[in-house]
């Protein structure tokens, strides 16, 4: 029955490393209500495109909502 455990690996990768999820963090505090533009400053810092929803998923990780 071990197949049926989770193995690692598994699932989708992570888009941002720990270093980028605190700079998105800071991002946030500078303007909380606007996740929109955080992700333009993502884009614009590190040329990965993020969704709306991908923002607040990592700051739900981060203890952050």
């Amino acid at each position: 029955m071990i197949g049926l455990y989770n193995q690692p690996g598994r699932g989708c990768k992570s888009k941002f490393n720990p270093e980028q999820e605190e700079t998105i963090k800071e991002f946030v505090k500078q303007e909380p209500s606007q996740l929109n533009q955080v992700g333009q400053k993502v884009k614009e810092e590190w040329g990965i495109i993020s969704s709306k929803k991908t923002i607040q998923r990592i700051l739900k990780t981060l203890k952050m909502s």
